[in-house]
């Protein structure tokens, strides 16, 4: 124990040395929070036989850079690297992959790390389902990939402790992509196992966004029908009940209320449709 302890003291002054060695090399404006990291290989090399403890030093620097309200308004600079070089030192622990499947699809993150990440857990800890579960969440969520993300949730539903609906989420991402009622159910299984209550809040609010695209074609089929049966546009959604298209007008979860203009479902919040990495809209 003695040695070990040794071995990370005196790691932690050389990286710490470094780190700032590295940082002076390169200009720094008043609000720049990115720092220059010893690349994975060094790291590697500088660890020795501690490749662990010196993982641990570098999870802690990740939590505590999440944790960082400076680092969140500046979109965590330096979350991804850290987050990389945590995998790469350690890369059979399980925490680790999924902070990466969640905490790094955040602030707009690049989620393609996320995924290759996860994919990199996959051949790690094979025995664990909440890796390829969360790969298939993100390849749906924010690539768009369905084929990739059926795969996943396929492989997830063979590992013990995944829950009962990973099977019928993987089944019905292989023949319906783009269905919004798909990422609710996921999300509603993803949300029992985060503990941050960041996190929480921000799949909180993706399932809400969610919900209103799965009313707002709900409602659409509705007025579609009243149009081809009535020959004009309701003027309410009430008219779609009084006639017999809907049972009721449902829930709008971000606090504002649905409604029709020019034949087309509306809803009066203001919100930001979700979106695959690089802005192309999900179906």
């Amino acid at each position: 124990m003695r040695r070990v302890t040794i071995a990370f003291l005196l790691f932690v002054v050389a990286t710490h040395m470094a780190h700032r060695r590295l940082d002076a090399l390169k200009p720094q404006g008043p609000t720049d929070l990115r720092e220059t990291l010893p690349s994975e290989q060094a790291l590697s090399l500088l660890s020795l036989n501690y490749g662990e403890v010196v993982a641990d030093y570098y999870w802690l620097r990740t939590i505590n850079e999440f944790g960082d309200s400076r680092k969140h308004h500046a979109r965590y600079p330096n979350l991804i690297a850290l987050t990389q070089r945590v995998l790469g030192l350690d890369p059979k622990f399980l925490t680790g992959y999924s902070f990466a499947g969640t905490a790094l699809t955040v602030q707009d993150l690049d989620p393609t790390v996320s995924v290759q990440l996860l994919e990199r857990g996959i051949r790690e800890r094979p025995d664990s389902w909440q890796i390829p579960y969360l790969l298939g969440f993100n390849a749906y969520y924010f690539l768009g990939d369905y084929d990739r993300a059926a795969q996943a949730m396929a492989l997830a539903a063979t590992l013990d402790g995944a829950p009962p609906i990973t099977g019928q989420l993987a089944t019905r991402l292989a023949a319906q992509a783009g269905r919004p009622e798909i990422g609710i159910q996921m999300i509603d299984s993803i949300l029992e196992t985060i503990a941050d209550e960041n996190l929480r809040e921000e799949y909180q609010r993706r399932r809400n966004i969610l919900s209103i695209e799965l009313h707002l074609s709900w409602l659409q089929e509705a007025i579609d029908r009243y149009r081809q049966t009535k020959g004009e546009c309701p003027t309410t959604l009430g008219e779609l009940i009084d006639i017999g298209l809907m049972h009721d007008i449902p829930f709008e979860p971000l606090g504002g209320s649905y409604t029709v203009d020019n034949c087309r479902a509306q809803t009066t919040s203001t919100y930001e449709k979700l979106r695959v990495f690089g802005g192309k809209a999900m179906p």
